[in-house]
Formats: structure tokens, C-alpha cells, sequence
């Protein structure tokens, strides 16, 4: 009766906007689960065949093509998702601007190679670093229409272009260390193809082809809103790459791909939920600026999702974590074991704090997000550099997860007038996760050593995914004591999915 009470509420307060998120977001998350999936195959297989300073050598690359996109992104697209107006007369210019930054970008990276290459300890990648910018070429080609498949909440090509461009990637990469040559090169020549295919298929599935405009004055328009975008954009890539280039330029390539690759794998559940909750949410938001309530409401499931499906990936990880190295990847991976634990607990925060993000954006406040990742900025540079000088990556780690709680208590203190929620609203969610996290610490404490004496890794592996199921069906059982919660969001979702 209960279940039936909530039901006809949610039917009765969301003729469309939860509706198309509810299905939106099943796309986006297929979409970053799958390429997650995929890329997760993907170095499970290279790992055995590549060395960690391979992994290095990669991340400098990211570093450095990513270095100078952000400095060039000028957030029009962004802004345009957010405008309620129609966007086609500004098609033609912004896609003219991203052709002309990924030729800069190009140029800038082949000339400055060496002295790139000299500063991360690694000059006999020179040659590779210079090629990077095809990098920003290929991405700079895409069809800016795309951003329609935002507004319109229509997930299921986004999902289809990323799919492709994850399967490209696993195919070269998987054939090129196998047939050609196990380097580093296999990892470069992977992620040029699976860009060029993202960007073929842009047109694919939009095939409206833009067209050179110079006409740059009429973007003036979205420059009151995509500057904080913009700056928003410098934060956010610096917040995603201090601790990579502290690490890279502090040690070595080998604790740079021990570091790099425990980011990735820590982030393995959290972030698609993450990207999917923000990417759907912003797009909503923006369509319910005046209605409160549902604001409300679309920001307490969310609240449930995280709880659903990141809380229990985080816990393992952090339970577990070293089993599961020693049963994927072999010794030769040991190094990320204890950075790899600690970055899961760091982006389970970070998730907390991320989610409320697009509700600024959405409401038209993007300098409320952008004064936070300046705060975070500061934090992270300071707090990662003297972990890196103290404990090297683990260092790190622990530099990142403080400035995690920085941020978190900046976006709760700035998210508590504009949501105008009491603290009763989150008590269903807060409590049902704990209790489940607390059921599964007694039950791992209990068995612990007699599980990790007695069996092999692949038994460990089998039992952490146990912990997890545990986790789920207390998390569902506790939470019937409440009338709302991550229970009821999973119904809500499931009726939803089941009747369309």
C-alpha cells in the first residue's frame, strides 16, 4: 500500500521531465557502464602484455592534449543546452571555433614536444607527444548538432556513438600490441580511432553537416553564461589532473601509471553514475528552474542512486581492492593496491558533492560551481604535493580525499538555501545505507581471516561480489521501515522502465 501511495504521487507531479530523465538516464548509464566495461576488458588484457610506464607515457599524453583544450573551451555548447531558445543559429560559428582551436591545439603540442617530454622525465616519447595533437583534431571535427540529443533527452545515440568509439578502441588497441608491437603505441593508436569513429558517427546519427561561419559576434550572446563555463572548465581539468602531473613530474612514469591506472580503476562504478546523474540532472534542471518541488525530488533520487550502487562499490574496493589486483592483473600491479582503496573512498565523496553541480548550472548559477573548484583547486594542489613529497602516490591519494571533503562541505553549505531541504528528507537514504555498510563491515570482520587464509584469489573475488549482494538486500529490507528512500527510488525506476 505503501509502494502504491508513492507510485501515484510520482504520477501525479511528473507528467514528463522525471519521465524522460528516468529513460535518459538508463542510456547514459548503459553508455558509460558499457564503455567502462569495455575499457576495463581492455586493460585487463593489455596489463599482461604492456608495462605500467606505458600507462605513464599515456597519461602525459592526456595531460597535455587535455592541458590545452580546457585553456581553448570556451563552454558555448554548455550554454546552449541550457538556453530554452532554439540553438541553430549558432551551429555553424561554434563548430567553426572548434575547428580552428584543434588546428592551434595541433600546432602548439608538435612544436613544444620536447621541452613536454623533457619535463615529465621522459624524452624518448617525444616523437609520440608530438602526434598527440591528432587527438584534438579528430575531436574538434565532430558535429556540434549533437548537443541536441541533450536537450531533446535523447540518450540513446549518445549511448550509440560512445559504444562505437569504445569498441574501436578495444579492437586497435587489443590488435596492434598483439599483431604490431606491445607499447606504448598500441595505446595511442587505439585512442586516435576511437576518436576519428566518435566523430564519424557524430554525423551518423546527425546528419546535418554545419558549415565555416566567422559570424563570432553572435556568440556574444553566450558569453554572459559560458565564461563561468569556461572558467569552470580550467578548475575542473586542473582538479583532474594536479595529482597526475604532481606524480608524473615528482617521480617517474612507473608510479605515474601505477597512480593513473588506480584513478581509473577506483572510478570504475562511481564515475559512470556520477556522469549519468549529472548529465541527465543538468538537462532537467534546466527545464524546471521555477518548479521547486520537483527540483526537490529529482535531487533526492539521486541522492538513493549513489547510495544504490556506488556506497557498495566504494566498500569493496576499499575491503577487498587487493585481492582483486592480485586475481586481474598479477604482481607486476601491486603498486596500486593501497592508492587504488583509498581513491575509492575519495570518489564516493566526490560523487556527493558532483551531484549538486548541475542544479546550479541548471538554475543558471554556474559561479556558484566554479567559486567551489577554485576552493577545491587550492586545496588539492596543496594537500597533493606535500602526500607526494611524504608518501609518494599513496601521498597522493590522501591529498586528493582531503580536498574531496573540502568540497563537499563548500557545495553542502552552498546547496542547503537553494534546495531549501531539511535534514529529515535525506534521514531514509543516510540510514538505510548505513546500517547495510555497517552489516557488511561485521559480516567481512567476522570471516575475514578465515576467508583470506584458507581460499585462493579467485574465491576472494567471488566473495567480494558476495559483500555486495549483502549490501543490496539490506539496503532493500531496511529500507521498508521508511516511506521513502533508495527502496522506493529502484521501484520508482523499474515501474518506470517497465512501462515504456
Amino acid at each position: 500500500m505503501r509502494i502504491d501511495k508513492i507510485s501515484m504521487k510520482n504520477n501525479n507531479q511528473q507528467p514528463g521531465v522525471l519521465s524522460k530523465s528516468i529513460h535518459g538516464g538508463k542510456w547514459m548509464l548503459m553508455s558509460s557502464v558499457t564503455q567502462k566495461g569495455l575499457s576495463l576488458i581492455t586493460f585487463f588484457v593489455l596489463a599482461r602484455l604492456l608495462m605500467p610506464a606505458d600507462y605513464g607515457v599515456m597519461a602525459v599524453v592526456f595531460i597535455i592534449v587535455q592541458f590545452f583544450t580546457k585553456f581553448t573551451e570556451y563552454g558555448f555548447e554548455t550554454a546552449l543546452i541550457q538556453r530554452k531558445e532554439s540553438a541553430e543559429k549558432y551551429f555553424d560559428a561554434v563548430w567553426t571555433v572548434n575547428i580552428l582551436k584543434s588546428i592551434f591545439i595541433f600546432v602548439v603540442i608538435f612544436f613544444f614536444a620536447q621541452p613536454i617530454s623533457s619535463f615529465f622525465h621522459i624524452p624518448e616519447a617525444a616523437n609520440l607527444i608530438k602526434l598527440s595533437g591528432l587527438l584534438s583534431i579528430f575531436s574538434g571535427l565532430g558535429n556540434v548538432r549533437n548537443i541536441l540529443f541533450f536537450k531533446d533527452f535523447d540518450f540513446k545515440k549518445i549511448f550509440l556513438r560512445d559504444f562505437a568509439s569504445q569498441i574501436t578502441f578495444t579492437i586497435v588497441a587489443l590488435g596492434w600490441a598483439v599483431f604490431i608491437s606491445t607499447s606504448v603505441w598500441a595505446l595511442f593508436v587505439g585512442h586516435v580511432a576511437r576518436i576519428g569513429i566518435g566523430t564519424i558517427m557524430t554525423y551518423v546519427l546527425m546528419p546535418v553537416m554545419p558549415k565555416i561561419s566567422f559570424q563570432f559576434k553572435k556568440l556574444r550572446d553566450l558569453m554572459a553564461y559560458s565564461k563561468w563555463i569556461f572558467g569552470k572548465s580550467l578548475v575542473l581539468y586542473g582538479l583532474g589532473m594536479v595529482d597526475s602531473i604532481l606524480v608524473g613530474r615528482m617521480l617517474n612514469p612507473v608510479s605515474l601509471g601505477f597512480y593513473s591506472k588506480s584513478r581509473d580503476l577506483s572510478s570504475t562504478a562511481t564515475m559512470p553514475i556520477i556522469q549519468s546523474i549529472t548529465k541527465v540532472s543538468f538537462s532537467s534542471y534546466s527545464r524546471l528552474q521555477d518548479q521547486l518541488g520537483k527540483i526537490q525530488e529529482g535531487f533526492l533520487k539521486t541522492i538513493d542512486i549513489l547510495m544504490l550502487i556506488a556506497v557498495p562499490f566504494s566498500l569493496i574496493i576499499m575491503l577487498e581492492g587487493g585481492a582483486i589486483v592480485m586475481f586481474l592483473l598479477g604482481a607486476k600491479w601491486f603498486g596500486i593496491i593501497v592508492p587504488l582503496k583509498i581513491l575509492s573512498f575519495t570518489f564516493l565523496i566526490t560523487g556527493f558533492s558532483e551531484i549538486l553541480a548541475p542544479l546550479f548550472d541548471g538554475a543558471g548559477r554556474p559561479d556558484i560551481t566554479f567559486k567551489a573548484r577554485v576552493v577545491q583547486l587550492i586545496f588539492s594542489i596543496i594537500f597533493v604535493y606535500y602526500g607526494i613529497t611524504l608518501y609518494g602516490t599513496n601521498g597522493a591519494a590522501f591529498g586528493l580525499l582531503g580536498s574531496a571533503f573540502v568540497i563537499l562541505f563548500y557545495m553542502i553549505w552552498q546547496g542547503r538555501s537553494f534546495l531549501n531541504l531539511g535534514k529529515e528528507k535525506f534521514m531514509p537514504a543516510i540510514l538505510s545505507s548505513s546500517f547495510s555498510v555497517l552489516i557488511v563491515l561485521g559480516l567481512d570482520i567476522l570471516l575475514r581471516f578465515t576467508i583470506h587464509d584458507s581460499l585462493s584469489n579467485l574465491v576472494l573475488v567471488v566473495w567480494s561480489v558476495f559483500l555486495g549482494l549483502v549490501y543490496l538486500v539490506c539496503i532493500w529490507f531496511i529500507g521498508a521501515l521508511f516511506d521513502s528512500g533508495p527502496r522506493y527510488t529502484l521501484i520508482t525506476v523499474l515501474r518506470e522502465l517497465k512501462n515504456k
